[in-house]
């Protein structure tokens, strides 16, 4: 079957006890399946309402409709899984920590789901960072239709209590992401 991999990569200023790291990382990281219909809606709306919220700094997406889109949210997730916790952002740092949250959705190709976000994403390159853009995906990604979405996952870096890379660390490690404007 036909995939779609949409994914959403937002930063934002967090020191290590920012509670919007639990309220956008712990509602969701696992996968569609794991869950009742009821309970995935609910920690979705929960996951993806606290996102919105937050004041990102710098961000990134994309919608993949190859036939690779599934093996790519499968690698995203095994480097997500790698990197939640990076021991080193937490020893130096010269600047205000970051939290980078991804958001990661497969869908089902020509289904409810895949239509919806083929229309959030069809925009001219010279708005892709804006942050209405960026508040229309969200709100897309949230309103998406479950039934046709394969898997899905919600993950922040590093988790509650982690340090954060800095500004610089950000532009090293994280260098698709862009200031939102």
């Amino acid at each position: 079957m036909a995939m779609t991999f949409f994914w959403v990569q937002l930063a934002w200023r967090s020191r290590h006890d920012d509670p919007a790291r639990t309220q956008v990382g712990t509602p969701l990281t696992t996968e569609a399946d794991e869950l009742a219909a009821d309970e995935l809606r609910t920690h979705w709306d929960a996951a993806l309402a606290a996102l919105r919220a937050l004041p990102w700094t710098h961000g990134a997406w994309d919608l993949v409709r190859t036939d690779g889109a599934a093996a790519d949210f499968d690698k995203w997730v095994a480097d997500l899984e790698d990197t939640t916790d990076v021991p080193d952002w937490a020893l130096s740092r010269k600047g205000e920590p970051h939290a980078v949250a991804t958001v990661l959705v497969q869908a089902r190709r020509d289904h409810n789901a895949d239509l919806a976000l083929g229309e959030a994403c069809d925009l001219p390159e010279a708005n892709w960072f804006d942050r209405s853009v960026f508040s229309g995906l969200l709100d897309c990604a949230r309103g998406l239709s479950l039934g046709s979405v394969e898997r899905l996952a919600v993950y922040v870096q590093p988790g509650p209590g982690g340090g954060g890379p800095d500004e610089a660390q950000l532009m090293q490690g994280w260098d698709h992401l862009r200031s939102i404007t």
